[in-house]
């Protein structure tokens, strides 16, 4: 009988150990393949009401699929955004990033209405056009300039 009961308490610590570590891999990859921001700049239009944000975005895909991604968000300031891509209506531009080449895309508010993005070929992957490249956006009309 104290065998038994020896090889219980064996089997249950067993079991817990293995839960315990199982437990600790679960939070250390949760957010694995989701999406995480490298960089963010905000860029206020001249009448105070919108925010173009630039950012850097990491896919979180990783080993080999891993991408980096230049994205612009156009928003009001009371408003937040926390998708990026197709996923988020108000990206308005994404692309690749082909390495650690060349500046991220830059804003120019022009007037409260027209903006330019700039962005430069050298930095983004020739094999792809951007992803999403919107020109008139709630209102505001946005200009691209490819350098």
């Amino acid at each position: 009988m104290k065998i038994l009961k020896l090889i219980g308490c064996i089997i249950l610590g067993l079991f817990s150990v293995a839960l315990v570590g199982l437990l600790c891999l679960l939070s250390i990859f949760k957010d694995e393949g989701k999406p995480s921001v490298v960089s963010s700049v905000d860029i206020v239009s001249p009448n105070h009401e919108w925010i173009a944000t630039e950012e850097v975005i990491d896919n979180g895909l990783g080993f080999g699929q891993g991408m980096l991604f230049d994205e612009i968000h156009i928003h009001r300031l009371a408003e937040n955004f926390h998708d990026h891509g197709d996923d988020d209506t108000s990206v308005v531009f994404y692309v690749d990033v082909a390495g650690d080449k060349g500046d991220p895309p830059k804003i120019s508010w022009i007037d409260p209405t027209h903006m330019i993005i700039t962005y430069e070929d050298s930095r983004h992957n020739k094999r792809s056009q951007p992803g999403k490249r919107i020109k008139v956006f709630r209102g505001i009309d946005i200009e691209y300039k490819n350098l």
